[in-house]
């Protein structure tokens, strides 16, 4: 049986490497991540953010026959939709929202998420931004499953960048979300496979990050 995935997503740096960043070379460009798991009906419905950079998402969604939810709070008037859904695994990027336990009880492997940095260094809301302030001369993106806490879950897969010398926070951006679509592609055929790893984050090594003004 195919995998039945949720998708939630805000629409927000690394929400584009989801929808966006990693083209396929179909005459329609269609996005890579859409295409492998749109096409083929595994994303059941897509939940998202209700902010207006959304609508992109939105659009292309219902384009491939994907249903579209956009709950003021998904512990509230999400939950229950989400249950009705049964789903395997849900994948959050920069949704946006605190996820209860209840939501994160309900997909049967877990609720993937897409973190810019290699973590645990760089936890927090500006991964990128810390990563250039702080002189790090290596970054990446880091695959885990969602827990209560902030990007304090368990690590599935990293990828690695160097940080080059005129590398600002847009370009940076721009190369992670392309990494982080490629990632989590991977991490989702590897669950599926039941060959994913799997690494709890070594709490002496990590740092958080507040937002950057």
């Amino acid at each position: 049986a195919e995998l039945v995935m949720v998708l939630m997503i805000l629409g927000r740096m690394m929400s584009q490497s989801v929808v966006s960043a990693a083209q396929n070379k179909s005459k329609a460009s269609t996005p890579r991540y859409l295409a492998i798991y749109g096409r083929k009906r595994r994303i059941r419905v897509l939940f998202l953010g209700r902010y207006w950079y959304a609508c992109t998402h939105k659009e292309l969604a219902l384009r491939l026959g994907i249903p579209v939810f956009q709950p003021l709070k998904i512990r509230a008037d999400g939950l229950e939709p989400l249950r009705a859904l049964a789903p395997d695994v849900c994948v959050t990027a920069a949704f946006g929202q605190i996820l209860s336990q209840e939501v994160l009880d309900v997909p049967r492997l877990g609720t993937v998420n897409v973190h810019a940095s290699l973590l645990p260094r760089h936890r927090g809301a500006a991964p990128v931004q810390w990563a250039l302030l702080s002189g790090d001369a290596v970054t990446g993106g880091t695959t885990m499953f969602t827990d209560r806490g902030i990007d304090t879950g368990d690590m599935l897969l990293r990828a690695e960048t160097p940080i080059l010398p005129d590398d600002t926070a847009g370009t940076l951006t721009d190369r992670l979300a392309k990494m982080g679509a490629e990632l989590l592609i991977e991490t989702l055929r590897r669950l599926e496979a039941g060959d994913c790893p799997r690494e709890k984050q070594d709490e002496t090594l990590a740092t958080y990050d507040p937002k950057v003004d």
